[in-house]
């Protein structure tokens, strides 16, 4: 009888002792890291600019200065005995404000100004109030703009680090744009578009000025509505081609460059390390999936770390020319990863996880980057296509045609290196984008196309808007 229950005693081990075995060695292995990782060549070497150099400050105080319509609602402004919040005296709510000037309900202040200087809406009284109120802000963008240099400070490698510059820029060019516009209406084309190159020169100085990929952007939007103002302009007869001819060769000098991408990937990698370890503790104590599982299981910061370096190098090489395009690395969340183990499970999980949106951000600014590329083609061959129209009469049936007289070369299509494609029927220049399948540039295909306009062109095709269209979402961009 002591030998049966030995013999069950011993399975009962055998049976649970083997499996609890196999478990904890799988955590133990499942838990260790690997070795750090050299990352010296991600290192950003930052530029030292004299502040009274630097634009960065001043952009601050001119995005301080400008006028917005709303009430004031910062806190200090608050009742303290827990009432309503009433209108501070002076105070101008935006619906009142746009309501003088004609404009409905649902429509936004920088909304209005954006569809005035993009020539999508008239409204010359908004304008000029506009222009009048932000007069201050628009000298202190005017004395950034003259800077020689546009430095982002050190913190903004910080996650947590937050500055109104990004937002300022943004609706600082809006009323540059508005300015530039207006001026044209004064009759002054050839002032019009000295500004809108100084906007496309401080797109520039922001892609340029070190920082993260999501400043990198801003720099590219802040050149797009830049150029496609340019853009739309080649259609109106009072910019004459004497005045837009010598822009052919300067755009080349906006063309978004390889090194500034390159440090604001190295900028990237910098803020994703200061923030990796931050986030991935939050996740760990919201998580309420696995908690048995220990979180030196679930996160290796050494393998993240290696994972992140690899990824920027090979980003940081292909932009630069020196290597081939890495594959994107985003993927949506899947609980259970190749069928097998639920993610959670598995080694280095939450690294896994958090590499991979990281990685997507890093792929979609390369698109971008290409996207505004083909916008300085874009604007270089419209530029050419109304000189050679106002020469000729008519468009030519192939882009080859404005080479060598008015174009250096035929602009190309960053996608796929191949000239950019010209419908001369339908008056359309596009571009194949990121899928690289040439679809004639019609709507809803995948294609990104320019519309070109030109004054007295027959026939040809007119944009309902002049920015370029986003054929794959049916909306402007």
């Amino acid at each position: 009888m002591r030998r049966v229950i030995r013999t069950i005693i011993f399975v009962v081990v055998l049976l649970v002792g083997i499996p609890l075995a196999v478990v904890a060695a799988f955590v133990a292995w499942g838990m260790q890291d690997i070795a750090p990782c050299d990352d010296s060549d991600l290192q950003l070497t930052r530029l030292e600019v004299p502040e009274e150099e630097n634009a960065f400050p001043v952009v601050l105080k001119a995005g301080e200065a400008m006028f917005v319509p709303r009430w004031n609602m910062h806190p200090a402004s608050q009742p303290t005995n827990g009432g309503p919040i009433g209108r501070p005296p002076g105070a101008i709510g935006e619906s009142d404000f746009l309501g003088a000037f004609g404009v409905g309900e649902g429509v936004g202040y920088w909304e209005a100004i954006l569809e005035i200087a993009c020539g999508r809406r008239s409204n010359d009284a908004l304008a000029e109030e506009a222009l009048r109120r932000n007069g201050q802000a628009l000298d202190l963008f005017d004395q950034a703009l003259a800077r020689p240099y546009l430095q982002f400070p050190s913190s903004v490698y910080d996650p947590e680090f937050v500055s109104p510059f990004l937002s300022h820029s943004s609706t600082l060019v809006r009323l540059a744009l508005l300015r530039a516009r207006m001026t044209l209406a004064d009759g002054d084309p050839q002032q019009a578009v000295e500004q809108v190159v100084k906007i496309l020169r401080f797109g520039r100085s922001v892609r340029n000025a070190q920082g993260t990929v999501m400043c990198y952007y801003v720099g590219l939007a802040i050149g797009d509505r830049a150029t496609g103002a340019l853009r739309a302009w080649t259609g109106d007869s009072r910019v004459t081609c004497e005045i837009l001819s010598p822009y052919m060769v300067r755009l080349e000098d906006m063309r978004p460059g390889s090194d500034g991408l390159a440090d604001a990937i190295r900028g990237q990698y910098r803020w994703q390390l200061n923030g990796l370890d931050l986030e991935i503790d939050r996740v760990l104590r919201r998580s309420d999936e696995c908690r048995f599982v220990p979180a030196a299981f679930r996160y290796h910061p050494n393998e993240t770390r290696k994972m992140l370096t690899d990824m920027c190098r090979d980003y940081v090489r292909y932009v630069t020319g020196s290597g081939r395009r890495p594959a994107p690395t985003f993927e949506p969340f899947n609980p259970f990863k190749d069928g097998r183990l639920p993610r959670a499970l598995q080694p280095n999980s939450l690294g896994t996880e958090m590499f991979g949106y990281l990685g997507y951000s890093i792929d979609s600014i390369v698109v971008s980057k290409a996207r505004s590329a083909n916008e300085i083609s874009a604007a270089q061959a419209c530029i050419a296509l109304r000189c050679y129209f106002d020469r000729t009469g008519r468009l030519p049936e192939t882009l080859d045609e404005l080479v060598p007289e008015y174009l250096h070369g035929v602009p190309v299509d960053e996608f796929d290196g191949m000239p950019l494609r010209y419908d001369r029927e339908r008056g359309v220049l596009y571009s194949v984008d990121r899928d690289l399948v040439d679809s004639g540039g019609v709507e809803g295909s995948d294609d990104r196309s320019w519309v070109i306009e030109l004054p007295g062109l027959e026939g040809g095709k007119k944009a309902a808007a002049p920015s370029t269209r986003d054929t794959r979402r049916g909306r402007s961009r």
